[in-house]
């Protein structure tokens, strides 16, 4: 009669156990980046789940690197014009009969994941009904958040092990071991994906179960970590002083992206009237994505499949210049730092060959501006006012006024003089020293459109719902006299 009470206690001893003995594991682990580049994985999955150990970043072919003290591998992504080659299973294969974890997250929709899990018989097919609950081999009671989960359709034999399943108790997430090792397979909506980090989904039970699988290969503190990073993707270039970083993955478009890149730098810098400042802009890394990129000065991240690129060429003109954009203003970011950045991109855009679309992108860009500030008097390039009666401004439209009254201003002042971006750079480059007490701000900015233009524009801005002080800039001593 004891043994019913029994069962219950013991299973909970039992569950402290596991969970004490899954958190005194060391977790040295890889988010890969080569075959999706995401800002989430680059550090935003450590920070959410396994923020206590070490993850580092893979930005070059996956088969190269050097596992011998790791212990968990994140495949969080793949694009859909990447595919997982032999040489990744079998670097995966072996890493798993060593004792490793590696981590597959996907969806019905993610071609590469898909063949990938084919290996190891399953697929992600079809769509879960939620609720979702954990299965009996992760214990506990925690709630499950997700949304959109696809269903892993997995192989019958008994090697796999569901974790989470629907409210149909088919598996949405499952385990199996592969020689020493652990294999895990999950619905991607069941983990964070944002760039902010905010949405830790399902921490509580998610960071035991990695800790627990990875710990079939005890790695060490005191041996050293694989030299990973976005300068070293497996191939390196220089062409005409640019070094380009690419992986294997990416080898069949580095052609078309030199190529591309060889158009639009000397089209910006005839267009921004001055060069690259010394050291910016000068190696490039090629990412496996359609979805963004970023500058960090010398290095520009470029994704390659920015708008159906190498198909279509405009909407990578505008991205290319972009980012270039961003190394070109520096050492002083502009106070209109996103919108100047894509502006650039849309004149340029026109040079190379595409003036209309990039007039209409500018029009639209414009066009949900002027459609919360007509006359575009009342909002300052943030979307504040200080005019009494006036609509405040919730995020979201804060944002069109910010791109559109930006373009706005562009738009009229290349109206004032066609050459003002230019003149407008140049004068920035020979005023404002690389060194400030203060960050440039936009007193200063619109001090050297005044000079830039040779008139006094700090009533024009006024005038526009753009509050600026003449008196409170030191540049404002070179505006001509007068004027």
């Amino acid at each position: 009669m004891w043994l019913p009470k029994l069962i219950p206690s013991l299973f909970l001893c039992l569950s402290g156990l596991f969970a004490q003995a899954a958190e005194n594991v060391r977790v040295h682990g890889i988010a890969d980046l080569s075959h999706e580049f995401s800002f989430y994985a680059d550090g935003r999955f450590r920070s959410q789940y396994l923020p206590d150990q070490v993850v580092l970043s893979n930005w070059g072919n996956l088969y190269d690197l050097d596992t011998d003290n790791i212990n968990l591998i994140a495949l969080l992504g793949c694009d859909g014009n990447v595919r997982y080659n032999a040489r990744d299973v079998a670097f995966l294969k072996k890493f798993l009969r060593q004792g490793g974890c590696v981590l597959i997250a996907g969806n019905a929709g993610t071609k590469g994941q898909n063949l990938l899990l084919s290996e190891f018989g399953a697929r992600f097919e079809g769509k879960a009904v939620p609720p979702f609950s954990l299965a009996s081999a992760v214990g506990g009671s925690s709630a499950v958040a997700g949304n959109n989960l696809s269903v892993l359709v997995l192989k019958p034999g008994g090697k796999w092990e569901t974790l989470v399943q629907d409210s149909a108790q088919a598996p949405v997430m499952a385990r199996r071991k592969e020689g020493k090792g652990t294999l895990i397979a999950v619905a991607r909506n069941l983990l964070g994906s944002n760039p902010d980090g905010k949405d830790a989904l399902n921490r509580e039970w998610v960071t035991p179960v990695l800790k627990e699988a990875a710990s079939g290969k005890e790695v060490s503190g005191e041996k050293p970590l694989p030299a990973v990073g976005s300068t070293r993707m497996g191939n390196s270039k220089v062409v005409d002083g640019v070094t380009f970083h690419y992986s294997d993955y990416l080898a069949p478009y580095f052609q078309d992206m030199i190529k591309i890149e060889a158009q639009c730098r000397p089209a910006m810098e005839k267009r921004l009237g001055v060069p690259l400042s010394q050291g910016m802009g000068n190696q490039v890394g090629l990412l496996a994505t359609g979805g963004g990129g970023f500058s960090a000065g010398g290095y520009v991240g470029l994704a390659v499949f920015w708008e159906n690129f190498p198909k279509e060429k405009k909407g990578m003109i505008e991205f290319l210049c972009h980012e270039f954009t961003h190394s070109w203003v520096l050492p002083h970011p502009e106070v209109w730092n996103e919108p100047i950045a894509t502006y650039v991109g849309d004149v340029v855009m026109g040079d190379l060959g595409y003036p209309e679309e990039g007039k209409r992108r500018i029009e639209d860009t414009i066009r949900r501006a002027s459609s919360l500030d007509p006359d575009m008097t009342v909002y300052d390039i943030y979307g504040n006012t200080e005019r009494p009666g006036a609509v405040r401004l919730d995020g979201g439209r804060k944002n069109e006024i910010h791109w559109g009254k930006s373009f706005w201003v562009f738009e009229q002042l290349r109206g004032m003089d066609p050459e003002f971006l230019s003149k407008y750079f140049r004068a920035k480059r020979k005023y404002v020293p690389a060194r400030m007490d203060h960050r440039y701000n936009m007193d200063d900015t619109v001090a050297v459109i005044s000079i830039a233009l040779g008139k006094d524009m700090f009533p024009w801005f006024n005038e526009h719902g753009m509050p600026v002080d003449r008196e409170k800039t030191p540049f404002s001593r070179h505006i001509p006299s007068g004027k």
